[in-house]
């Protein structure tokens, strides 16, 4: 049991020490078409992912906390303007 134990702390430090910024995960991500690029960011250099979830705002501790969090809404593409101006828009 204690190996078990030991097993789960040391993997779970490992995947928390690895570096923020890791070129898998943002050619992971870009790989996804999400209409963003992901890149290096300087601000995240020397972290890992702990200190980057930190700076993040990311406090979660497990998947179950995340439920209800994301959300997904469908987007007519056509009905987006070319331009908007939030003062006129707005007020």
């Amino acid at each position: 049991m204690k190996a078990v134990v030991c097993f789960i702390a040391l993997f779970a430090i490992a995947v928390l020490a690895r570096p923020a910024l890791d070129r898998d995960i943002i050619s992971q991500v870009n790989a996804g078409n999400h209409g963003w690029v992901a890149g290096h960011n300087s601000r995240f250099d020397g972290l890992d992912w702990e200190d980057a979830k930190r700076l993040c705002g990311t406090v979660l501790q497990s998947p179950e906390q995340y439920d209800g969090l994301v959300r997904q809404h469908k987007v007519d593409v056509n009905a987006i303007p070319d331009s908007f101006d939030a003062a006129q828009e707005c007020t």
